[in-house]
């Protein structure tokens, strides 16, 4: 069936991106950034879909005078050392920027006479939290779809990806799906893949783990290279620009990597 193409549609893009929450909108906007081309594509619509769109909106930042080193072992230590540390240390680096990109989006954040103005994140010591001041997650991850729509990220809304392509050399080359409301198949094909479909991440020391995949496609993703220790999201693929290597661009814990 795959080698009949006339019962596909087939898209193509330097950088696929697979999931349309925070962690894929980031990748999104950073690859976009980079001069790729993307698609984007989502099971249902992407910025109103799975668990992101219900987050309270607060973010976990390290501003540029805070110790990183202090926040790093905050999250370690509530999460009984079972964390990925360098994961944690590059969206704790991270996190101020992407507050200032929200704030450059259009979410402004609370402050008092010119000062953010913070709550101690729920279930850590230290670590400070940061709330827009008349907005929620469902407000933050709709501006980031239409900032991505803006620099021509291809959204494509209600489709499942069920599996991951590989070439003749073993590389990831895209992935496959089905339309949700129109059974139509699809073939995307990509010089990269970045996989957001999961919600796994850190939190306080409330909860130290979650490990929340999308049904059998997670392992499709371990069949494709990724680690069975991993949770969180995978990306396969050399990414353009200075997106190679470690990808790492969210916060509140929703990551892609």
């Amino acid at each position: 069936m795959l080698e009949d193409k006339s019962l596909w549609e087939v898209l193509k893009s330097d950088v696929l991106i697979i999931g349309g929450g925070f962690g894929g909108l980031w990748a999104a906007l950073r690859a976009a950034e980079s001069g790729a081309s993307v698609i984007l594509v989502d099971k249902s619509f992407a910025g109103k879909s799975g668990h992101s769109y219900f987050a309270g909106g607060a973010m976990m930042v390290l501003l540029p005078e805070d110790d990183l080193d202090e926040y790093v072992h905050d999250i370690a230590l509530g999460n009984e050392w079972l964390v990925d540390q360098e994961m944690v240390t590059e969206v704790f680096k991270r996190s101020y920027d992407r507050l200032k990109d929200l704030e450059s989006f259009g979410i402004p954040f609370r402050k008092s006479s010119g000062a953010y103005v913070w709550t101690k994140a729920r279930g850590t010591r230290n670590i400070k939290n940061f709330w827009p001041e008349h907005a929620t997650a469902a407000d933050e991850v709709t501006v980031l779809r239409k900032v991505a729509l803006s620099r021509d990220v291809q959204v494509v809304d209600h489709v499942y990806v069920y599996d991951l392509i590989k070439a003749d050399n073993g590389r990831v080359a895209g992935a496959v799906g089905i339309g949700v409301k129109d059974p139509k198949n699809f073939i995307f094909q990509a010089n990269s893949v970045v996989v957001a479909t999961n919600s796994g991440g850190y939190r306080g020391h409330h909860l130290a783990c979650e490990l929340q995949g999308t049904g059998p496609f997670m392992a499709g993703l371990h069949d494709a290279g990724a680690g069975s220790g991993d949770d969180h999201p995978a990306v396969f693929g050399d990414l353009p620009g200075q997106l190679g290597g470690l990808l790492i661009f969210l916060f509140r814990g929703q990551h892609a990597r």
